[in-house]
């Protein structure tokens, strides 16, 4: 039972008092009476009458006391969903970092790592065919046994499953915004370029990186 429905009998049971009032007005009129009869009559009457209605009014402040309780139980088992998706979302992001901290070897004498290589993939550098670094780089990782390859592969994974715990997340079920989810989800989304061209990402994975929600404050993801 909602408040709208709740408010709704409440106004009416109090109606019905008024009514019953009115109807005894009418019948018999308010002119005090010294006859204890007379007054024992008019107890029986309102007791007998306006007790159920009193009672059905009790009745309806269980049910709202019980809504209340339901929803705060609600409210509580949403935030400790919220508190351990983010937990989660916040050790797979410590566990990308990691691996974006792995160097891919030297341009020159300049160590560079994945991170440059995520760098390469946002600007579009497999399509402009300008940096031979990065077509080595992708060539490394579809190699079997790549050092590379299995660390962008646990990116791969990882990326994948902070998107399945996302869309768990209470705030993104009910199509809300969460400027910590933002927060992770946009850095996270920067990975897709990259690994759309090394290949083997899921589109519903990349699909949900590019949704308005999580890109409208960043330059659009490349295809």
């Amino acid at each position: 039972m909602n408040d709208r429905h709740a408010a709704g009998i409440a106004a009416a049971l109090l109606l019905l008092m008024l009514l019953l009032l009115l109807m005894y007005n009418s019948q018999f009129g308010f002119m005090p009476s010294d006859s204890k009869g007379d007054w024992g009559t008019f107890g029986d009457y309102f007791g007998g009458v306006l007790n159920p209605i009193i009672g059905m009014l009790g009745f309806i402040g269980i049910l709202r006391s019980l809504r209340m309780q339901q929803l705060q139980l609600n409210t509580m088992k949403h935030d400790k969903l919220a508190e351990e998706v983010l937990e989660a979302v916040k050790d797979i992001d410590k566990r990308i970092n990691e691996s974006l901290a792995l160097s891919v070897g030297f341009v020159g004498t300049t160590k560079i790592f994945v991170s440059h290589m995520v760098a390469e993939g946002q600007r579009g550098a497999k399509k402009i065919g300008d940096s031979p670094s990065y077509f080595e780089f992708i060539k490394t990782c579809n190699e079997a046994g790549s050092v590379i390859g299995v660390a962008v592969a646990d990116i791969r994974e990882l990326v994948v499953q902070m998107a399945n715990l996302i869309s768990h997340h209470p705030s993104h079920a009910r199509n809300e915004y969460s400027p910590v989810l933002f927060y992770y989800v946009s850095k996270t989304a920067k990975l897709i370029p990259m690994l759309r061209d090394i290949g083997r990402i899921p589109k519903a994975t990349a699909a949900f990186y590019e949704q308005e929600r999580w890109t409208r404050h960043q330059a659009p993801i490349s295809s």
